[in-house]
């Protein structure tokens, strides 16, 4: 007996000091980087709450190059920022903090973050029967906690609804429960297939309250943001997001089945030029089939559990686990996941240890608490390589599967026994739902490549290319690279080779943001203007350096070269500027009126000027408006980026339609319009060549949504 008690004493001391060592490191070392930096992630969501609440339109906060420049008229220190695919209502947290500076409104930030983790740790207490040291080791050994302090990110305040959710279902609070569920749907996507939890119990209760929530934090989040950037992100970030191409896709960092069977299967020239085998067909398959492999057998073991059975201990362990376990299957399957994400995995992890304490099941506590170690590890090898060689660098996917797979035979083990008679109609519906993912995923593959036989080079480091324009000297083009955006430039002399060399692009070294430039087609490109971006913008002529346009966007150059169009913006919305070239006296003036947020526009010969513009009533279309100031709706549907050929006869623009931006050709004499792009993905910011007949755009057809690279084609005899 003496020796029992020394042996637990000796745990309890050694368990204090390893909590003691987690926790300076936590406070002494991760918090200090924390407190006194902007990393990434955190700006993302301030600055997309703070734009609303200074009045700014936030219609287009999911487009790269806008977001990138309000940052810099806001002096945000963050390189690059981007919203994609932050849902809009996860900002809505910022709200009260965006009168703050930046620095400060983080710090704030991260308060609630250090007592949500420490009321997390009192429900997990109460869930697993752990002690709060025991809970408090978990937490701390947690490198992707440490990550998501240190970036700012949503990762402890979703582990804290989870755990909140699941204490509920405990307590047969199924309204409660489900809310709660419902706020972690709105707030990061992927807990919707804790859904399956409740139909699977018939809580229908539960999926009444997460449906009603996840509808009242939608109206919230409209009647903040505006309709606008729901539409965007419901039908044009969502979906790629769901598919697993949001960011690069074929980054192996991710360690997810879709990086990894984007790595084998699908060729991208500039991404991925060597693949194990170039057979993208299985890529369709193979996703879904794999995580409906780890989905379906988690699905089937959840049990029904009566009211009268939930006062049972035996029954309160099965439902913690049926939680977990689906926690940890939801994780293994989601497509593209950061570092930060595994910070959830406090949830079912303390969960699974709980029950293996209380079993006095040492090995397999042993095999759990190493492979939830190996999940957050950060030195793992994680580089993009080459063909099957992608396969040894995915080990964070391997660990996920492997905690699932520990995690379900747990599980199974309790629910021995139990009779499903509904068993056969869940695994036709699950086979159903791989199948129409299946087939889904073919349906978008077709003319998903077509366009890479028109690629221009890219330099290396780059990850988009926006707004080409052609000059004398080559194609000219904004690139997102590592230090920010610049212009670069496709020299004429490789422009008709299609392979990625670095050799071939020049890239204007600046410390500035370049976010918009403007050129006459085939003209020196001295005679053009480029957009320099601080806390203001600057329009700067190439050929005379003293003209400069203070707070001037987006530019745009007619064909003969005597008039300047650009933006401004007014009371949060972007209105158009006219100046003519060719008169020494020149004053601007302003064309278009409050009503309208201007996108893009393109300069006829005539001194018309169309436009593409969103208003309150009417998505995103494309208007003209003559010297006069008349201005007429073209109606062409939703549409942007115009561009008039430089004789004269023809509108290129985007249109949208069935989920994509594709090409359409529109006669200036006649009225037609024609389709020129049918692709699954996005072909935007036409610009034509001198001959009137070849156009200049953007594709990111294979790569990441709006990760846009150039493309050269012609389109007219």
């Amino acid at each position: 007996m003496m020796q029992k008690l020394k042996h637990a004493r000796a745990l309890r001391i050694a368990e204090y000091a390893v909590f003691a060592i987690a926790s300076a490191y936590l406070f002494l070392h991760t918090l200090p980087r924390a407190w006194g930096t902007l990393n990434t992630d955190f700006p993302n969501y301030y600055l997309a709450a703070r734009i609303v609440h200074e009045g700014t339109d936030p219609s287009r906060a999911y487009e790269w190059l806008w977001l990138q420049r309000q940052k810099d008229h806001r002096d945000i220190d963050q390189r690059v920022i981007g919203l994609v695919p932050i849902t809009p209502f996860s900002t809505l947290a910022m709200w009260p903090i965006t009168r703050m500076p930046p620095l400060v409104a983080k710090r704030v930030w991260l308060a609630v973050n250090l007592a949500l983790l420490i009321a997390s740790a009192f429900v997990l207490r109460s869930i697993t029967g752990l002690t709060l040291s025991q809970i408090g080791i978990l937490i701390e050994i947690s490198f992707p906690l440490h990550r998501n302090l240190l970036y700012g990110q949503y990762y402890v305040v979703l582990p804290f609804i989870l755990a909140a959710a699941c204490w509920a279902c405990l307590r047969q609070k199924r309204a409660i429960a489900g809310s709660l569920v419902g706020i972690g749907i709105a707030v990061k996507v992927f807990p919707v297939l804790l859904c399956f939890y409740f139909l699977r119990k018939k809580e229908w209760r539960s999926l009444v309250a997460c449906a009603f929530t996840c509808v009242f934090a939608a109206l919230l989040s409209i009647a903040v943001f505006g309709w606008s950037l729901h539409r965007i992100y419901i039908f044009e970030v969502l979906p790629w997001t769901l598919r697993g191409d949001c960011l690069d896709p074929y980054n192996l960092a991710s360690s997810s089945f879709s990086s990894l069977l984007h790595r084998l299967f699908i060729y991208e020239p500039q991404w991925n030029p060597h693949p194990a085998f170039a057979v993208p067909w299985l890529f369709a398959i193979l996703h879904p089939l794999l995580q409906m492999a780890i989905l379906a057998p988690v699905v089937l073991l959840i049990g029904r559990v009566t009211r009268t059975d939930i006062q049972d201990a035996l029954a309160r362990q099965r439902i913690s686990l049926e939680w977990a376990t689906l926690l940890l299957a939801t994780l293994t399957i989601t497509p593209l996941p950061a570092s930060y994400h595994f910070t959830v995995l406090i949830l079912p992890a303390a969960i699974l240890i709980g029950h293996l304490v209380e079993a006095r099941r040492f090995k397999l506590l042993a095999i759990v608490a190493a492979l939830y170690l190996a999940v957050g590890y950060p030195g793992w090898n994680t580089d993009s390589v080459d063909g099957l060689f992608a396969l040894l660098h995915v080990p964070r996917l391997y660990a996920m599967m492997l905690l699932t797979a520990v995690s379900a035979y747990v599980l199974r083990g309790l629910s021995a026994g139990d009779r499903d008679v509904h068993a056969l109609r869940w695994k036709m519906a699950l086979a159903a739902m791989c199948i129409v993912s299946a087939a889904l995923g073919l349906q978008h593959q077709w003319g998903l490549f077509a366009d890479y036989q028109y690629r221009l080079p890219m330099p290396q480091q780059s990850l988009l290319a926006a707004q080409p324009q052609s000059s004398d000297d080559g194609v000219h083009f904004i690139a997102l690279m590592p230090d920010g955006y610049r212009e670069a430039t496709t020299h004429n002399s490789f422009a008709s080779e299609s392979s990625v060399l670095d050799s071939a692009v020049f890239v204007e070294d600046t410390r500035e943001d370049q976010l918009s430039h403007a050129f006459v087609a085939g003209q020196p490109a001295d005679g053009g203007w480029i957009e320099s971006v601080t806390q203001n913008s600057l329009l700067q002529s190439r050929s005379n350096q003293i003209f400069r346009i203070e707070g001037a966007q987006s530019p745009a150059i007619s064909a003969d070269g005597h008039s300047l169009g650009y933006l401004r913006e007014v009371e949060g919305r972007n209105q158009i500027y006219l100046r003519r070239l060719d008169l020494q006296a020149s004053y601007e003036q302003q064309i278009t009126s409050s009503s309208m947020n201007v996108n893009e526009m393109t300069l006829l010969r005539d001194g018309s000027i169309i436009f593409s513009a969103s208003t309150k009533t009417y998505a995103p279309d494309l208007y003209r408006v003559d010297r006069n100031g008349i201005v007429q709706r073209l109606a062409l549907g939703e549409a942007r980026y115009p561009a008039v050929s430089p004789d004269g006869r023809w509108l290129a623009f985007s249109r949208f339609q069935q989920g994509a931006w594709n090409l359409w050709l529109l006669s200036l004499a006649t009225g037609k319009t024609q389709r020129i792009t049918t692709a699954p993905c996005n072909q935007i910011e036409p610009a034509w060549e001198a001959d009137s007949k070849t156009l200049l755009y953007g594709s990111d057809c294979g790569r990441a949504l709006w990760f846009t690279a150039v493309c050269r084609r012609r389109i007219l005899p």
